[in-house]
Formats: C-alpha cells, structure tokens, sequence
C-alpha cells in the first residue's frame, strides 16, 4: 500500500487531483484500488493506492494468454461478474447479483406449480440451441465420443441437414478394451453418414504435445 500527501491550495479538487497524476505517471504508477480523503482540516489531499500484481492473474495469463476470472492485474481486485448489477453509494456498495438467470426464467414463467415437459418438448429445445450454432461461414465439426451427449448433439445436426465432420481422440493403449470409445463413436458416424476421422495417439504421444497444449 502506497500513501502520498499533497498539500490543498483552494477548495477544488482538480489542481492535487492532477499533481497526482503527474506524480504516478512519472513513476509509471496505474493503481489498482484507491482511496481519498482530506486530512489534518482539510489543508491536505491523500491519496492510499496499491499497484501489486496479483500472482494468480499472472500464472493465467502465461498459461492461456489472457487472465482468467475472476482474477485482475491488481492484488485485491476481483473482476465484477458479468450479467450481474450492484448498487453503489457513497461509502457503501451491495454485492453483486444476476440481473437475470435461466433457472428464474424457467420457474417464472410457470408460477404456481412445477410441470412436466410435454412429449417432444426437450428435443424440440435442444434443436432449436443446435440450429444456432450450426450458423458458421466454415465446416461444421464435431468431437464424437460413445458418450450420450455427443451422440445427441450430432444425431439431431444431421437432422438439420447439416454436412458434418465428426472427429473422435482414441488412445492406443486401449484398443481392444471395453474403455475404447472409437468402435461405437465410428458405428455412429457411419449411421448419421458424417464425414468420420479416428485418431489414436499413445502415451507417449501424448506427453510430447502437453506442453504445445497449454501454449
């Protein structure tokens, strides 16, 4: 924490208010947090701030290039949620909360009682969030495991009429094993006619790309 004390000359706050901004800027200070007040009458303007970067900010941003949430440069300083709201007075703020969530959407718009989805309702749903995200300029492209969700995903994109390209990551050490997952994912693609690629690394494979991974 840093504290600097400039002397007040009249009763505005512009004239310290820009000595200390040629103060930090000399000094290639931006603070993080900062705090002002007028001490001993009034006759001085004090400014306590802290320019420490955060070591969990700068771990993130080494690791994938950018500072994850809800870390900042500053140590102390948290990034504000986004889709939240929070009301700010003199001296005192509230905690931030969600202006809107899907879950009070949902039971909002049946209030009084829970209900149970009609027949076709949930597929209808998840085909109408699938036709968003096959807008693209490019091919579409899928990882496909044996997994539900994949299979899911990819069945009803190719009831869309969608041309995909399915990818499926299979380890070799696995071959052959009840925990392959490439024979069922290829049964799949061949069934909704994507245009199918296997891929099987080894171990060894895949520790020489950890590193390229986190790059």
């Amino acid at each position: 924490m840093h504290i600097v004390e400039i002397p007040r000359d009249g009763e505005g706050l512009a004239a310290p208010m820009t000595q200390m901004r040629m103060w930090l800027d000399a000094r290639r200070i931006e603070p993080a947090t900062f705090g002002m007040s007028l001490i001993a009458g009034g006759t001085i303007f004090r400014l306590a701030f802290r320019d420490r970067r955060d070591a969990a900010a700068l771990a993130g941003f080494y690791l994938w290039g950018h500072v994850p949430e809800p870390f900042s440069w500053w140590t102390g300083v948290r990034m504000f949620p986004a889709g939240h709201v929070a009301r700010v007075g003199v001296g005192r703020a509230s905690a931030p909360r969600p202006f809107a969530t899907i879950q009070h959407s949902y039971i909002d718009s049946y209030v009084g009682g829970s209900r149970q989805l009609e027949p076709g309702e949930l597929r209808g749903l998840l085909r109408g969030s699938i036709s968003h995200h096959l807008v693209a300029d490019v091919s579409i492209g899928i990882f496909l495991s044996a997994g539900i969700d994949s299979n899911v995903i990819a069945a009803l994109a190719a009831e869309l009429g969608t041309r995909l390209r399915t990818v499926t990551l299979a380890f070799k050490e696995y071959a052959g094993t009840p925990d392959d997952e490439a024979p069922l994912a290829e049964a799949t693609a061949r069934t909704l006619k994507t245009d199918h690629v296997t891929v099987r690394i080894d171990r060894d494979e895949f520790d020489a790309v950890l590193d390229d991974f986190f790059d």
